[in-house]
């Protein structure tokens, strides 16, 4: 994921049409490489504390969260 850490985005295909198992850890690569170098913006529509039903392997979950959620800023808009 060298193209990742120098700023370039994957696109909405490069994680969505992967496995379960996969997308978690491709998820986590990408963090991984992109901690304290460039900003990650993320939208879900699945709030935080169901992502460890989505993200199969609990560690791999576990990390993403961590990794996300420190230093984060949270945005949760609602609907009218």
């Amino acid at each position: 994921m060298d193209n990742l850490a120098k700023g370039e985005a994957p696109g909405p295909r490069r994680l969505g049409t992967r496995s379960p198992v996969r997308r978690g850890r491709a998820l986590l690569d990408l963090l991984d490489d992109r901690a304290g170098r460039a900003s990650t913006l993320i939208a879900s529509q699945l709030p935080l504390d169901r992502w460890r039903g989505v993200i199969t392997n609990p560690t791999i979950a576990d990390a993403i969260l961590d990794r996300l959620v420190h230093g984060a800023h949270r945005l949760i808009l609602t609907g009218v």
